[in-house]
């Protein structure tokens, strides 16, 4: 593999822990404002 192939690869992985961190954010932001109103 080339530098810049893995590179793109440890992006790759780190868009998607975002994202999954992102949706679960989320879902705990919808739980908490549901309790509050």
């Amino acid at each position: 593999m080339k530098p810049e192939q893995l590179e793109i690869e440890r992006l790759r992985k780190e868009v998607a822990k975002l994202k999954a961190e992102r949706d679960i954010l989320k879902k705990a932001t919808a739980y908490f404002a549901k309790d509050v109103i």
